[in-house]
């Protein structure tokens, strides 16, 4: 039986399997290298990439938006404060007065009680110069405390244009039969002035109503403002308030104020 001799692996053989593996080499190489490259870029904080341009589907041009930054950035600082002022909320207290004062009857009924005021306008001149204190606000409690009559005298037993009680004239060394005087106001336009300095126009007009010891106790445990206090005030003080800044703009009006032609 005849054998055959297996043949040898030749220099051509070799020489295409050293080819080979080269090239596969290069290619793992060039992989490798790549893979680096790639997780260098995505994970080394020190590599930053251009930043990639943004388009809106809403750009029909296809034109790259702005930075939000840029756009913030052009907007005037005061860009919406007038929208805000306009929707500011009245005050309840302004609504107060102002829902009176649609009322023609009662600006017809606070004319008629300034009007009787007048003939008393050099008490209130002199009481206004002396204590710094404004003239429309005295005319504007005469006419709510006493309609301009000097001998009011109400059933607490108060008197007098401004309606004094016994324990204030005590306090202002005043007789008790001096508050029917129309000299009267000057002191009492004093006391008044007090109590606005020390708590504010509106609070010290319900101080002069209510008492000053009240509103003082009411500032200490619910603020200082009229919005704080408001709603622990006795009603006829709150009213009174409202009625008292009502006639002072009506007052006011006599000489020029939108009230004058009603």
């Amino acid at each position: 039986m005849k054998r055959h001799k297996k043949k040898g692996w030749g220099a051509r053989q070799y020489f295409l399997l050293g080819a080979g593996l080269l090239s596969a080499g290069f290619e793992i190489g060039a992989c490798s290298a790549l893979v680096e490259a790639r997780m260098n870029k995505e994970y080394n904080p020190t590599v930053q990439s251009a930043p990639a341009k943004q388009y809106s589907s809403n750009n029909p041009a296809n034109e790259p938006e702005k930075n939000p930054a840029e756009v913030t950035s052009q907007i005037p600082a005061n860009y919406g404060q007038a929208e805000e002022q306009e929707e500011k909320p009245m005050s309840g207290l302004e609504n107060s007065i102002n829902i009176y004062l649609d009322n023609k009857n009662n600006v017809d009924s606070i004319k008629k009680c300034l009007e009787r005021t007048v003939k008393f306008n050099e008490y209130i001149s002199r009481a206004s110069e002396k204590n710094n204190i404004d003239e429309y606000l005295i005319s504007a409690v005469i006419s709510v405390e006493s309609g301009g009559n000097p001998n009011a005298i109400s059933r607490g037993n108060d008197a007098g244009l401004m309606q004094i009680s016994p324990i204030t004239a005590k306090e202002l060394n005043m007789p008790l039969t001096a508050r029917t005087n129309p000299n009267s106001v000057i002191k009492a336009s004093a006391y008044l002035s007090r109590l606005v300095n020390a708590h504010g126009l509106e609070l010290g007009i319900a101080a002069y109503n209510c008492g000053p010891t009240r509103v003082a106790n009411l500032k200490k445990k619910y603020g200082n403002g009229w919005e704080d206090v408001a709603p622990y005030l006795p009603k006829e003080t709150v009213n009174y308030v409202t009625k008292v800044l009502a006639a002072k703009r009506v007052a006011e009006g006599n000489s020029g104020n939108e009230y004058a032609s009603r």
